[in-house]
This record gives C-alpha cells, structure tokens and sequence, in this order.
C-alpha cells in the first residue's frame, strides 16, 4: 500500500507543473492529498508538524526555484522552515516520518511526479 503524502504546492510554479502532470496523463496517487497555497513561504512549522500528526506518512512543500518566486524569497523561507522540521524529527530519532521541499519550474512536472512517487513509496514512474 502506497504512503499517504499531503502536497502542499505554490499558486505559481507547483501548480502549473502539477496541471502538466495531469495534463500529459499522469494522475496523482489516490494516497496524495494536495493544498495549493498562494506562496511556499506560507508553510510553517506547525501546519508541518500537524500534517504528521494527522496521520500523514509525509509532506512535500513544492515551491518556485530560487530566484523565481514571485513574492521574492517565499520560497528560501519555506525551505528554512522544512529543514527546520527535519532537523527537529532526525533529532527525535523519527525516520519513518518525512517533510521534503522540492524546488520546481512549470515545465518540470517529470520531476515533480518522480517525488511524489518516491514519497509515496510507488516503485515505476511512468513518466
């Protein structure tokens, strides 16, 4: 059985890659929850934290590459914001649990469904 991954994806660059995804066939995992938010750099600490604790076996905050975001460093912050987060759960001696960001253009919907697949434990990409 697939993990359960909620998706949290920037209005700008996540979601464009993501209606790619779609667009081309690929379909996300019925185990993928997603949230668009209108930045990355909206993510905190505590919705990371409840996620898991809600019973999600992982999160993804899919943001703008750097340089790119369009509310200037949305994006850095999300990223010191999911560190945080996992520092936070390695130094708990939680493996089993996973936060990850991944940083994508519009046009990068293969590498956006390569995580999702490897978040969600699904061996073949079909993309």
């Amino acid at each position: 059985m697939a993990d359960k991954l909620l998706l949290f994806y920037c209005a700008e660059s996540g979601r464009k890659a993501l209606n790619n995804m779609l667009r081309i066939g690929r379909k996300v995992p019925a185990t993928v929850r997603t949230m668009e938010l209108k930045c990355a750099g909206r993510i905190n600490e505590e919705i990371l934290m409840e996620s898991l604790q809600d019973g999600f076996d992982s999160v993804l905050v899919v943001g703008c590459h750097r340089e790119n975001c369009k509310y200037l460093d949305g994006n850095l912050r999300a990223e010191r914001r999911v560190q945080r987060i996992k520092n936070m759960l390695a130094d708990a001696g939680i493996t089993d649990k996973r936060v990850d960001m991944l940083l994508v253009g519009p046009d990068e919907s293969g590498k956006l469904a390569r995580k999702i697949d490897e978040l969600c434990h699904i061996s073949e990409v079909s993309l």
